[in-house]
């Protein structure tokens, strides 16, 4: 039985919504961002796809992500996606994609996750569980550091 046109949108939102919370509760978002959001979140219902720009940190840090989402048996997906530090210069402090070109971390050791991965300010590739938690979670790490 095929998904309906609602159902689809409503598990979309929902997911939108799941980013909203886990980005207002790791970070301070500037006003902007919580008028921005939900227009963001509606254009998601329509293109199947997330783009959100958020400024955090101290220095200006900024948080891009992007998720793409597809729809398995009824179940959302997320199909692929790009989460990025930036410093407040735009030099990447940390990043994490799915795309299949590493299958080796900077230890040449096999990748867990493959094929997830996580590259680090000085373009080491490290594992990644491909979750957006765990990446804010290495986010907020290394900014309080």
């Amino acid at each position: 039985m095929a998904i309906s046109d609602a159902e689809r949108q409503r598990r979309i939102a929902e997911r939108c919504w799941e980013v909203y919370d886990l980005l207002v509760h790791a970070f301070s978002p500037p006003t902007e961002f919580h008028l921005i959001f939900p227009e963001q979140a509606e254009l998601a219902l329509f293109t199947e796809a997330l783009q959100v720009q958020l400024i955090i940190g101290d220095q200006g840090e900024i948080l891009d992500l992007s998720e793409e989402y597809i729809f398995r048996n009824r179940d959302l997906e997320v199909s692929f996606y790009s989460y990025v530090l930036l410093r407040g210069d735009r030099q990447v402090l940390l990043r994490a994609d799915p795309l299949p070109h590493h299958r080796v971390d900077y230890r040449n050791r096999p990748l867990e996750n493959f094929p997830h991965h996580l590259h680090d300010s000085e373009g080491r590739i490290h594992s990644f569980e491909g979750q957006l938690k765990h990446f804010i979670e290495r986010a907020t790490q290394l900014l309080n550091q």
